[in-house]
This record gives structure tokens, sequence and C-alpha cells, in this order.
């Protein structure tokens, strides 16, 4: 590729990086300048984002929030999610943004494991709170930040660049769901792999569509109030229409992530995929063919970046000159160090896979821990490198390719899904003795679909219809099975540890309940029977 983008030259001031300082720094330049497009057709300008956090933020300490608390948001994308967001942390608190569709015994984890003094939610997502023990008692509705009080809140102490922002909520390996401790250097970070080395600023428009809950839509919503781009809010990607809504909110930028790419390839051509002002698209993974991508839709650049919750951008690459770019994520972004290992941290040899450790040149950009799981801090973070769980190779080019996960979770539409939060469900089932919960490559070749073997407690047929809808009843929709398959025992090392990966290799076969087969879809609107053909 050419050229590196720019790069932090040395740790930044607060009004740099802290997202309250660049508030009111954006209103004091440039008061009536447009900020957020919400779908709604509401638009913030910079005085109205700074007004609207400060509103908020006084609120909060009015109702008993303080800095240094933590606050979850169970909100999906839109006003009420970024006041809610920008309110807690001009305060200087703690975001803790949780997936709306979360239920039962994992909401309740999350909501033990973050030490909540108060959670933002709303009255279509308040029952969802109903039956967690580990509810906060302070409840707050969306409603109440709007307040009339635009004044400085009161601080105890100024915000600095390595406080914590956010916890955000990741796949686990071995156990459950963690959260990330994420600092405001991460997040300007984020900012300059993308606004600052792509030279976006005022007159640009970035396309927000990704859920607010995943350390993406943050990055770059907050991200782009270092350049002063303007950012529009949408609620969902709409890829029937994606391009008609580019063209709408006047996108110069935007990010596509996992099928989203492939979706928009497979779909007939039309005329509006050339009628936008997209000129940047980041996208994850590459297309097939870079080249026919950009003439297809008339969008001068693309490139992948390569991340994660604990670690913002670390590869970076465009792809010229890659003949084939299965896994490929590019070039390591200047700022990291970064080396391939066996489990014993021993470099690996040229060429062949190993795990992918990193640490960065500034401090912060990384998380410092796991929130609430010395455990697991200590073993991510050990012998002064960051190990990411990711299988990777390194080419002669200085190109890296992911590999496979070594961590013991699954990737679907964008989505990353614990097996053990699956496996925990599953076995509460009283047919259900012991489960193993892994990946089935979908019919894209894109996706991973969610498989679980199950081991019943006697040998009468299972209903897996039954099992399907009480899965359904206890998982986020994006986590339910795709397939189940009854097995007369788990495979396991000598140490009864589950060989998943030769689960994995068995695939699918004519023991296999397939849900899709069988005429049932699972989307975010609920379990339907649909007729097969």
């Amino acid at each position: 590729m050419g050229a590196w983008p720019v790069q932090l030259d040395g740790f930044p001031t607060r009004t740099d990086s802290v997202l309250r300082y660049l508030l009111e720094r954006n209103a004091q330049e440039a008061a009536d300048e447009v900020s957020v497009k919400f779908e709604s057709g509401v638009v913030w300008t910079r005085r109205d984002c700074r007004d609207a956090a400060f509103a908020a933020a006084n609120q909060l300490r009015a109702l008993g929030v303080r800095q240094g608390d933590r606050v979850a948001i169970l909100l999906p994308n839109g006003e009420d999610f970024v006041r809610a967001w920008w309110g807690v942390v001009c305060l200087g608190a703690t975001i803790v943004p949780i997936n709306p569709v979360l239920r039962g015994p994992m909401l309740d984890r999350v909501l033990a494991r973050a030490e909540l003094v108060a959670v933002i939610v709303d009255d279509q997502r308040a029952s969802q709170l109903d039956a967690a023990t580990n509810a906060p008692a302070l409840r707050i509705h969306p409603s109440q930040l709007r307040g009339h009080d635009r004044s400085a809140p009161e601080l105890q102490r100024p915000i600095e660049p390595w406080d914590t922002f956010a916890l955000i909520l990741t796949s686990g390996t071995t156990g459950p769901s963690k959260l990330v401790s994420v600092s405001y250097m991460f997040f300007v970070f984020g900012a300059m792999s993308f606004f600052v080395a792509e030279g976006f600023d005022k007159h640009d428009v970035f396309l927000v569509d990704l859920p607010m809950f995943h350390m993406a839509a943050l990055c770059y919503l907050g991200g782009s109030l270092v350049t002063r781009t303007q950012v529009a809010v949408r609620t969902r990607p709409a890829l029937d229409r994606y391009w008609e809504v580019a063209r709408e909110v006047g996108a110069t930028g935007a990010i596509l992530l996992s099928t989203m790419t492939s979706q928009l390839v497979i779909a007939p051509s039309r005329p509006a995929e050339r009628e936008h002002h997209l000129r940047t698209v980041l996208m994850s993974p590459m297309p097939a063919d870079p080249t026919a991508f950009r003439q297809r839709f008339g969008i001068a650049k693309i490139f992948t970046t390569f991340g994660m919750s604990e670690a913002p951008s670390v590869f970076r690459g465009d792809g010229d000159g890659v003949s084939d770019l299965k896994g490929y994520v590019g070039r390591l972004y200047p700022g990291y160090q970064a080396r391939l290992v066996d489990e014993f941290d021993v470099e690996v040899e040229a060429g062949r896979p190993g795990e992918l450790i990193i640490r960065a040149d500034l401090p912060w950009v990384i998380s410092p821990c796991y929130f609430g799981d010395p455990a697991g801090t200590a073993t991510a973070w050990r012998n002064g490198w960051f190990h990411s769980g990711d299988v990777m190779r390194l080419d002669s080019r200085g190109d890296y390719y992911f590999v496979d996960r070594a961590k013991d979770a699954l990737r679907r539409r964008g989505e990353m899904i614990s097996a053990f939060e699956v496996e925990v469900v599953v076995v509460d089932h009283p047919r259900v003795r012991e489960t193993a919960c892994v990946a089935v490559p979908s019919d894209s070749g894109v996706d991973d679909e969610v498989k679980v073997w199950i081991v019943t407690e006697d040998d009468k047929p299972v209903n897996f219809e039954e099992l399907l809808r009480y899965c359904h009843g206890r998982l986020p929709y994006y986590m339910v099975p795709r397939y189940f398959e009854v097995i007369a025992e788990l495979p396991k090392t000598p140490t009864q540890r589950v060989q998943k990966n030769v689960l994995r290799a068995r695939g699918n076969g004519p023991g296999t309940w397939d849900r899709e087969a069988h005429g049932f879809s699972v989307t975010r609107h609920g379990l339907k029977s649909v007729a097969r053909t």
C-alpha cells in the first residue's frame, strides 16, 4: 500500500482527546455548524451537542450519579442514546452500553459484573430488567435527561485522556463475556486512523449505522468530534436502500462490516449505486475484487482495518498487490508493536501461524484490563504484551492474514458470540446433560452459523423445535442456534476439555437438525415459521 497515514506524535491534551472538552471546543469555535443528523430528521449543531450533553449531565448529577460511577445504557441508536452517552461522560462517569436485545441470565451477569449505579432504559426495554436480580435500583428514562440547566457540570477533578470512558462487552473465551475498560486515548487513536488519516473535515459526512453498543460506532461518532466531521446516525444498516440513504444524508465516508459488503455485491445493479457522494469506505473484510467494487459503485478509495475491543486499528491495508485477499488485514499500524507466538510466547518461524500479541508505543491506547476480572486480565496481559487470541500469519511483504480464532468465540452477522453463553442456556434444558457450541461456516462463507452438539439425559428422541423455542426465549436472536445435533458423548482430551476442533471438523451430516430447512426464521422481530417450498 502507499504511504502510511498520520499517527500520534505524542500524548494528546485533554482538549484534543476528552469528549467533554471536544464538545466545548467545537461549540466555541463553530456553534452553528451541523454536527449530527439523526434518522428522525432532528439536526444538532455544535452548540446543540454541548447543550444536550451538559443538560443530561446535570440531570444525572441531580439523580445521584457522580464522577467515576458506571451507568448502563440500554437503548437503540438515536438521539436518546447519544444524549445519554455524552451526558454520562461529561459528568466524568463511565458508560456501559448494552445490546438492547440482551435478556435473562446473560443480561444479569453483565449487570452484576459492571457494578452499576444506574441504568438508562426506555419503556420498550424496561421489562428486560424486571427479572434481573442485579439491576441497579436507579432506573432513568431517557426523557429525564432533557433538562434545561446547560451550564458546565461540576467535576471533582478534570477528566484525563487516560480515564475510562466506557466498559465494552466483548465475547468471552472459555468463560463469560468480559467488560473491556476503554480510555479516551482508545477512541482518539481510532479517530486518527480514519478521520485525520483520510483528511476528513467539516465539509464531510460520515454515515454511522452500526449499533452504538459496539466500539466501532462509538469510535467513529466520538472520533468525528476531533476533526469536526458531520455524522449521520441511522438506527441500523438499510442495505436494500444503502445507496439512497448515503445520497440522502450526503455521506462521503462509511464503514461496511461482515456480510454488509457481500449483500451489496450480490444485489442487482441499479443506477442508485453510483448516485452518491461516498469517496472513502472502510471495509472488513475486503471484497474479493477491490478494483471491481470501486468501479461498480463509484468509490474512489476502500481499505480495511483490523482492531478489537481491546485495541483500535491494529492493522490497515488497501489490498494493492495482494493476489489472495482471504484473511487479509493489512500491515501493522504505526504506534504498535506485534509478534506472532506459540503457546509459550516464543516467536514462531517466519511464515508460520501464531497468536497475535501486541503493545502500543503510547500508554492507554490498548485497554488496561477486563473490569472486575483480574484473572482474565492476568491471562491476556502477560509478559508485557496483550494476547489477542487471534491466530495470524505474516508474509514476506509485511502483510498480515487472519487464520483462525484461538478464542472460543463465533462471529455471526457482525456480532461476536460467546460459545460459553450459548452453552450455559442450552445445558439448563432438562433433556440436556452436556453441550458444546461451535461455528459452522455460513452459506456465504463470510460468517459463522451457530451449532450446538448435545448429549441427552436419556435415549428418547429430542424435540428440536421445542429446544429451538427454548433457546429463543433465553438468548438474543443472533445467538439462537441454527443447527442442533445429538451425540453419544463429546470428544474430550485426557484432561476432560471438549475437543471443539474435532466437532468443527465433523461439520453437518444426516443427523443435523437445521431450523431453516424446517421452516423456522429467527430475526430481531421474533421466531417465525415460514412455508417451505
